[in-house]
């Protein structure tokens, strides 16, 4: 796609006149959707833990099964979720669905305040938001395309996926940040304050995300519309049929599948082994951390691929985005390395910052290359698949991880990591077009 001379980004940033203000309105209407749920998610990430460990006694297994219960929906609904946002008008079905999705935290949240909640209740909260989510990914990304372009060549779209990918780590941050306050009831019951003040707060934070969800609602309404394209005869083929042929479209493309083949090794050791397992075990084991602790950890991580993201953000095109991609991998394959020499907890945070600056770089340049190489007839299949990749590849890393740090030490674990992620990153590109490919510009 080329270049429309003449065009700025003024307008996303504040100037440009009242003109480029109207032209940019649709992808500020995106990026409010995106900050909306990312929020809420970020918050969820800490509070549904924290909820299910400390105000509701659950087990270890139990804990699992609520942590699972947030991402095995999406694992098994996202490539059906992508069909769906093909077929429907993708702004209707974003505010349906942020309409949707305040209902489960507004209910959890009353239950929690009589204190009738279980939890096998927390755990139908989680299945609920995995739901919503399997839709919500696939829909919301396929809509980057239709907003970018609204700004009529205000903005790239590497450019837009950069910014919509800053926004969604700053919005987790954010979330987390919030959640965290949760927390600092450990510290108050010192000075009187009891696990039914613990309670209460939680009750209001899940009240927080659900009117954070509605006001993605409410953004999402200012998206252009993006109807599906009927076929010429008026009917079309059967959800099985638009599945296969998304498979096939992503199996046969030499760009899209050594990426989508690319985020099924992401999920097994990065965000399964590593990020899931690894440095919650290393923070909590190995240097008896505790919730506070682990939640520093972790949002230094979304700090340093929100400062990449920033950084990336002054470019409007990368040519050769898979060059970055693959030594983003090889960063973060150093860091894990790093993890297992047991280096003090000053050091393990700056690791984590640079392996979420790596992070943030390679989350970045895989989703523009993917959105670039999708034929927009297909778009939303080939994310979702693309999505299901590091979804389904993560639980499977968790288990590994867990076997190998019970039995060989979280040193072992960690090595194992690098290693898988360094062999991704020399495959990627040493036997894939991907560092060589050339993005045009949009």
């Amino acid at each position: 796609m080329l270049e429309r001379p003449g065009r700025t980004t003024q307008g996303l940033y504040g100037g440009g006149g009242d003109m480029s203000a109207r032209k940019s309105r649709p992808f500020a209407a995106y990026l409010g959707t995106q900050a909306s749920w990312f929020f809420a998610f970020g918050l969820q990430s800490v509070l549904v833990p924290y909820s299910a460990k400390r105000l509701l006694g659950a087990s270890d297994a139990e804990f699992g099964l609520v942590q699972a219960s947030l991402m095995a929906p999406i694992g098994f609904l996202i490539l059906f979720g992508g069909v769906i946002a093909e077929r429907y008008d993708r702004r209707s079905l974003l505010v349906i669905l942020h309409a949707v999705a305040l209902i489960p935290p507004l209910a959890i949240a009353m239950l929690a305040g009589a204190d009738q909640w279980t939890i096998g209740l927390l755990m139908t909260f989680g299945l609920a938001m995995g739901c919503i989510g399997a839709i919500m990914m696939p829909t919301r990304d396929a809509a980057l395309n239709a907003a970018a372009d609204a700004s009529r060549g205000d903005i790239s779209i590497q450019q837009a996926v950069v910014l919509a990918s800053l926004v969604q780590f700053v919005s987790q941050i954010v979330g987390m940040g919030a959640a965290t306050t949760a927390k600092l009831i450990e510290r108050l019951e010192v000075f009187g304050v009891g696990p039914d003040t613990a309670r209460l707060e939680a009750a209001a934070l899940f009240v927080v995300q659900g009117v954070v969800l509605a006001a993605g609602a409410i953004s999402a309404v200012a998206l252009p519309r993006l109807k599906s394209e009927k076929p010429a005869n008026g009917r079309r083929p059967s959800v099985f049929h638009e599945l296969g042929e998304g498979l096939a479209l992503v199996w046969n493309s030499p760009v899209i599948r050594p990426m989508a083949l690319c985020m099924v090794g992401v999920g097994i050791f990065v965000i399964g082994m590593a990020f899931f397992v690894l440095l919650p075990l290393l923070v909590l084991n190995e240097f008896g951390g505790g919730l506070d602790s682990l939640g520093f950890a972790l949002i230094v991580f979304w700090l340093g691929a929100a400062c990449a993201t920033v950084g990336l953000a002054r470019f409007r095109h990368i040519e050769r985005p898979g060059r970055p991609l693959v030594a983003a991998l090889a960063i973060g394959a150093a860091s894990l390395a790093a993890f297992a020499y047991e280096p003090p907890f000053i050091v393990v945070v700056g690791l984590v910052f640079l392996w979420g600056v790596s992070g943030g770089v390679g989350i970045a340049m895989s989703r523009s290359i993917v959105q670039q190489a999708a034929p927009p007839e297909a778009l939303a299949r080939v994310l979702s698949i693309y999505q299901l990749g590091f979804v389904a590849g993560a639980p499977l890393g968790m288990v590994a991880m867990g076997f190998i740090v019970e039995y060989f030490g979280a040193r072992t674990g960690a090595f194992c990591a690098m290693t898988g992620v360094l062999a991704l990153a020399a495959w990627l590109g040493a036997a894939t077009p991907i560092s060589t490919l050339r993005e045009r510009r949009s």
